[in-house]
């Protein structure tokens, strides 16, 4: 960890905001790091590269909504937002640093992102995970409802979630209490997740 992480203090909360189209970069890069730190080959790291390449034009959309966590100055997360009907609302990206994970920054972006799909009059967030998150939106209520096939790797198939958007009570201190279970989970038990949906 850098000197400068150090130095800053762990209890901050970022403050969230719309991304900036100038950012597109920054947030293809950041989604690159958050991905490989689940221990993925270069290979595949760089069949990604092209889902999680963002336009300027694209995060200026009307048609997705980009809003990033920002903490002294510094993004350290992002989460994005696809109108799917008038009832739903995909979750299509959330990311955080690798440096910055456990520390509640995904829960906040979730959590935005629940308010945000709310204020739509979307019923329901739906959520396609990489096979390694599923404990971290399970641990915010979401129900596995199906799978869909990566639009990076032809073959690979990614579990499908539904999130309530209103909030059952208790919710957010569970979701709270579990944010850092991801990068709890055993390797035995990833690759055994994996498989379901590989």
């Amino acid at each position: 960890m850098s000197l400068f992480m150090e130095s800053v203090n762990r209890s901050l909360h970022p403050a969230i905001r719309p991304a900036l189209p100038h950012e597109a970069r920054l947030l293809g890069n950041l989604a690159l790091r958050s991905k490989a730190f689940w221990g993925y080959p270069v290979e595949f790291i760089e069949s990604c590269r092209n889902e999680l390449t963002y336009s300027a034009k694209q995060i200026g959309s009307a048609e997705s909504s980009f809003a990033v966590a920002e903490i002294a100055g510094m993004v350290v997360g992002f989460c994005a937002l696809e109108n799917l009907s008038s009832s739903e609302v995909e979750l299509d990206a959330l990311f955080v640093d690798p440096e910055w994970t456990g520390r509640g920054i995904g829960r906040q972006l979730l959590e935005h992102a629940r308010r945000v799909a709310a204020e739509r009059g979307a019923s329901a967030l739906v959520i396609q995970a990489d096979p390694h998150a599923l404990p971290f939106y399970t641990a915010a209520g979401a129900l596995v409802t199906g799978k869909r096939e990566s639009a990076s790797i032809p073959g690979r198939y990614l579990p499908i979630l539904r999130l309530q958007t209103s909030e059952p009570d208790g919710a957010a201190g569970r979701l709270s209490e579990r944010d850092s279970v991801v990068q709890d989970v055993s390797a035995a038990s990833t690759r055994e997740k994996q498989d379901l949906f590989e």
